[in-house]
């Protein structure tokens, strides 16, 4: 026998594949959240769930709204600021490290 399906469930699932495939990718991830804290654990949700936030809710480049399953997509590449060291470390660590290399 088939399960009925709540309408919000429906509502909040079909509204992250719409987000998916226009790449709002992080309204998708939020939509798919809240679909799935509706109390239906169903495995598309769980799935792209899982894909969105493997790669941080990044959109590829050249996303046309749809991806090949069978082709492994690499998650994206994390970018870390660079900062200055004086920035960074500010002033005060900057004069312990010039101490140091002096007494070396």
């Amino acid at each position: 026998m088939k399960k009925a399906v709540r309408p919000d469930f429906i509502d909040a699932f079909e509204r992250s594949i719409r987000n998916y495939a226009e790449g709002d990718w992080i309204n998708a991830s939020g939509a798919l959240s809240m679909a799935m804290s509706l109390g239906v654990n169903d495995g598309p949700s769980k799935w792209l769930y899982a894909y969105l936030e493997k790669n941080k809710q990044i959109v590829p480049e050249g996303w046309a709204g749809v991806r090949d399953i069978d082709k492994k997509l690499e998650p994206p590449p994390i970018d870390f600021i660079k900062h200055d060291d004086q920035e960074f470390y500010g002033e005060e660590e900057q004069d312990i490290s010039a101490d140091k290399n002096e007494n070396i």
